[in-house]
């Protein structure tokens, strides 16, 4: 019994044991802003990590488009990674420390290196930080043409009322809402509902 009982919690503990490369690993996961010194210039690139079952993902974004990481690899506080870009290989490793990775890159079979260093990327201020109150301009397109809009708005929490305002018509916003960036109301005017 004993050696069957020692092989099942063996089992137990390393299925329950982090995987290698996977220690600590949510510090990491999310969105970074990567910054690195070339021969002709500074580069800022944004780095998006995730997991995906067993595995680290990840993809960099730069001049509208994405190249995705290879060989991933986070065993705190040591980071890993290639990049491929422009028929070139770039290979980065860095140390967390205090939220901030740091290193240096090297072209895998060249001569370029430097350093480079990530930090979490910002989160865009949500207008529900500010409040949407106050008076706007916007455009409606229309079938008929475009449709100058002035809305007078007053935002409590996620409701809001106010005015919308054009030639043709100004009616009431009486409640509507303001949800993950997004203004809406849901009415009729003149038979139509919105």
């Amino acid at each position: 019994m004993k050696p069957k009982l020692l092989g099942s919690l063996a089992l137990v503990l390393a299925l329950g044991a982090p995987l290698p490369g996977f220690a600590g690993v949510e510090a990491i996961l999310g969105k970074w802003l990567a910054k690195a010194e070339t021969p002709t210039g500074p580069i800022e690139l944004e780095i998006e990590v995730r997991q995906e079952g067993a595995q680290l993902v990840g993809s960099a974004a730069m001049l509208q488009s994405s190249i995705p990481l290879a060989n991933l690899v986070f065993e705190e506080p040591n980071i890993s990674v290639d990049l491929s870009a422009g028929g070139q290989t770039f290979r980065l490793k860095g140390t967390l420390k205090d939220g901030r990775f740091s290193g240096t890159y090297e072209q895998v079979g060249g001569d370029m290196k430097g350093p480079w260093s990530m930090e979490r990327r910002a989160a865009p201020a949500s207008a529900t930080d500010t409040g949407i109150s106050g008076t706007w301009s916007s455009v409606s397109v229309t079938d008929n043409g475009d449709l100058a809009l002035v809305l007078e708005l007053k935002q409590d929490g996620a409701q809001v009322a106010g005015t919308v305002g054009s030639e043709i018509v100004t009616p009431r916003i009486k409640v509507g809402f303001y949800k993950a960036l997004a203004l809406g109301k849901e009415g009729k005017l003149r038979g139509t509902t919105y």
